[in-house]
């Protein structure tokens, strides 16, 4: 029991230190989101079983890139931005990709749902809001060729899913540096 309460400590510990969660709708200006973008990849900890009577099992060694999350808010079961707010972020957003720090890099604009409906239809309609932010990003000058899409539907949850306040911070919008 002891393992498993450490084991999750530790990965709420790393998963909350390499996202940065645009936490109570404050919006995070161009310059916040280059910095963030441009920081060092973070390591990332995978854990191995040890083995009983033995030595524990070296951790594998990776890197997570950097990224920023957003809370971009759509209509319900809508590929359309629920408010200005939104639209206000996305235009910050579209500055930052366009900056000439990022000249060269790539993008992924990750969407993400919350539990609510099948596992299928989250998956699709994760796929049409990260297709929504990627149209609404080449409107704004951002070059299409910076930027791929990838809809992960419920499967990358960053609260529980069981309250509304969780629901709704899952329903986000992370934009990933691949290069």
């Amino acid at each position: 029991m002891k393992k498993t309460i450490l084991f999750l400590s530790v990965f709420c510990m790393i998963l909350f230190t390499s996202v940065v969660y645009a936490q109570d709708r404050n919006l995070m200006k161009t310059d916040d989101i280059v910095n963030q973008l441009n920081a060092e990849p973070k390591p990332k900890v995978k854990f191995r079983a040890i083995k009983i009577g033995g030595a524990p099992a070296p951790a594998e060694k990776a890197v997570e890139p950097p990224q920023v999350t957003f809370d971009i808010r759509f209509k319900y079961d809508s590929t359309e931005l629920a408010d200005a707010m939104s639209k206000k972020q996305l235009q910050e957003l579209a500055k930052a990709l366009s900056n000439d720090a990022f000249a060269n890099a790539r993008f992924e604009i990750g969407g993400h749902t919350d539990s609510k409906g099948s596992a299928a239809y989250n998956m699709a309609l994760s796929d049409r809001r990260a297709d929504a932010v990627r149209n609404f990003l080449l409107d704004n000058g951002v070059a299409s060729s910076k930027m791929s899409v990838k809809g992960y539907g419920e499967t990358l949850p960053i609260y529980p899913n069981d309250t509304a306040e969780g629901r709704a911070k899952n329903r986000r919008v992370v934009i990933k540096r691949l290069k």
